[in-house]
């Protein structure tokens, strides 16, 4: 069987064109959601090195200490003894957590990410009085992990550092405010137990 030249003709060029898409694939950068990118923890710290912790979410703003027996207390919105599952669920994330590598996006497309209206922000100290920032945007196109942003700069800047996160994070912000409190002696089962996350 004998082929026309413009068949060959077209052959060729189809070949050509698929090669040229797949060598772009292969050398662009990879997907902002790619599970496979690298992973780097979110912050070189751990737990009891975090002195106090200030969390934001779109209900609440919480303010937590650590007092001189090392016991957490909430300052505001009220003063009372925090809740330890509460507070060590959310530290122990900001601990041992890892996310990606991250990618750069301007600064315009912020809404994309949910960083017009974050999920959280979480601001918290060191002992040595080193302080760190984790603004929480919405979820990736598959809800498997949340867009996040490390210690982002303080003014505006042109562009937005991107990472993608657990989306444990998701539970360890949004509790009930009950849930935030320490369960007063009389009132606590001995078989009960504060869940990670609110029901």
């Amino acid at each position: 069987m004998k082929l026309k030249p413009t068949t060959i003709a077209l052959v060729v060029t189809a070949a050509i064109l698929g090669g040229a898409v797949y060598l772009s694939q292969m050398n662009s950068a990879p997907s902002r959601d790619s599970d496979n990118a690298e992973t780097q923890d979110l912050f070189a710290v751990e737990e009891q090195q975090i002195t106090s912790l200030t969390l934001k979410t779109q209900l609440r703003s919480l303010s937590f200490a650590k007092d001189d027996s090392g016991t957490w207390q909430m300052k505001e919105p009220d003063a009372v003894p925090a809740n330890p599952a509460s507070i060590a669920y959310l530290l122990n994330l900001l601990a041992v957590s890892e996310g990606n590598q991250g990618f750069t996006a301007p600064a315009d497309q912020r809404e994309d990410f949910g960083f017009h209206q974050p999920m959280a922000e979480i601001e918290f100290k060191l002992d040595n009085q080193e302080s760190h920032r984790l603004i929480i945007g919405g979820y990736n196109f598959d809800r498997s992990r949340l867009y996040a942003q490390i210690d982002p700069p303080t003014e505006p800047a042109e562009s937005l550092n991107v990472v993608l996160v657990p989306t444990d994070f998701d539970a360890a912000v949004n509790r009930a405010f009950p849930e935030w409190k320490a369960i007063p002696a009389n009132e606590a089962s001995p078989n009960s137990e504060p869940s990670p996350s609110p029901n």
